[in-house]
C-alpha cells in the first residue's frame, strides 16, 4: 500500500462549496480508473465495491477479521455516512475578496521539454495539449491561483482501513475474482483521502512573437487549456506586448489564460492505493 497523488484528468468543479451534498457524496465514492499521474473517476463507488468484497468473504479464511466484517455490514445497513472536511464555502468567500495570489510559481527554461513544471502540459496518456506548439521555443511560465485548500474524505465508522487488501480472502469460485476489485479498474484499487482544491487559476506564457497565430488558431476552437491538473479558458486569453526579456530576436508576446469557471476547481487527489 501507498498514496500517490493524481492531477485531474478533466475538468471538475468543486461543487460541495455551494452545498451540493450529491456532489460531496461523490467525491467520496470515486475511484480513479488510472494508475498514471491523472485521475479519472469511473462508473464504480467505492461503497458498493466494499460491500460486495464483504458480502463474498470466505469465512473460513477470515479468522480474527470475522467480527470486523460483521460489524462494517451492520453500520453500512443502518447508516452510510461520508463527508468532506472543511468549509470550502467559507473558503471560497475568502480567497474572492483577497488581494493577494496564495500560490505563485515562476519559471523559464531553454528547452521545456527538460523542466518538469512545463512538461505539466503534456496530457493524460502522452497526449499533448492545444498548446504544445507555444512551447517548442524558449518560453517563460507563471501560475497564479487565487486560493488553495486540502480537503479530507471522511468514511464513517462501516468503513475498516484494515480490509481493503488484495489479501482480503474471497469465496473460492463465486461470482466476485479479487482482479474485479484490486485489479485494473477495480473498485477498490484506490481509496480517496483528501482533495486538493483551487480557486481562480491564472497562467501566464511568455512566448516568440511567431507563435500568436498559432494560438489564435487553436483559440477559434475554444478547446480548454490543462496545465497540471488545471484549467482554462483559451477563448478568454489575453495578448499582452512584452519587452524583449528572452534574449535575442523578435519581442516576445505575453499570453494570460484565466480559470475556466469563477468557481473551486478540483485540482488533484490523493489516494491509497491497493494494486494486484
Amino acid at each position: 500500500m501507498q498514496t500517490v497523488f493524481q492531477f485531474v484528468a478533466m475538468p471538475m468543479t468543486a461543487l460541495w462549496y455551494s452545498g451540493n451534498t450529491d456532489n460531496e457524496r461523490d467525491w467520496c465514492e470515486y475511484v480513479s480508473t488510472r494508475r498514471d499521474g491523472y485521475f479519472f473517476n469511473g462508473a464504480g463507488r467505492f461503497s458498493q465495491a466494499y460491500r460486495t468484497m464483504l458480502l463474498s468473504a470466505d469465512r473460513s479464511c477470515l479468522g480474527s477479521e470475522c467480527s470486523h466484517v460483521d460489524t462494517a455490514l451492520d453500520r453500512m445497513n443502518r447508516n452510510l455516512e461520508m463527508r468532506i472536511t472543511g468549509n470550502l464555502a467559507d473558503d471560497a468567500a475568502q480567497w474572492d475578496t483577497a488581494a493577494d495570489w496564495m500560490f505563485v510559481c515562476d519559471t523559464d527554461s531553454d528547452i521545456p521539454t527538460d523542466n518538469p513544471f512545463l512538461r505539466s502540459f503534456e496530457g493524460p496518456l502522452g497526449t499533448i495539449n492545444s498548446l504544445d506548439e507555444l512551447l517548442a521555443d524558449r518560453c517563460a511560465y507563471r501560475l497564479r491561483v487565487k486560493g488553495v485548500g486540502i480537503y479530507e474524505i471522511e468514511r464513517g465508522d462501516w468503513y475498516q482501513e484494515s480490509l481493503v487488501n488484495p489479501a482480503f480472502p474471497l469465496v473460492q469460485g463465486g461470482s466476485i475474482r479479487i482482479e474485479q476489485l484490486f485489479g485494473r479498474r477495480g473498485g477498490l484499487q484506490h481509496t480517496g483521502l483528501k482533495v486538493l482544491v483551487s480557486y481562480e487559476p491564472e497562467v501566464t506564457i511568455t512566448v516568440a512573437a511567431n507563435k500568436l497565430l498559432i494560438l489564435m488558431a487553436r483559440n477559434a476552437l475554444s478547446t480548454p487549456v490543462m496545465v497540471g491538473g488545471l484549467h482554462f479558458d483559451l477563448a478568454r486569453a489575453s495578448i499582452l506586448p512584452q519587452a524583449n526579456v528572452l534574449g535575442d530576436g523578435p519581442a516576445p508576446v505575453c499570453i494570460r489564460l484565466p480559470a475556466l469557471k469563477h468557481t473551486p476547481q478540483v485540482w488533484g487527489v490523493l489516494s491509497k492505493c491497493n494494486y494486484l
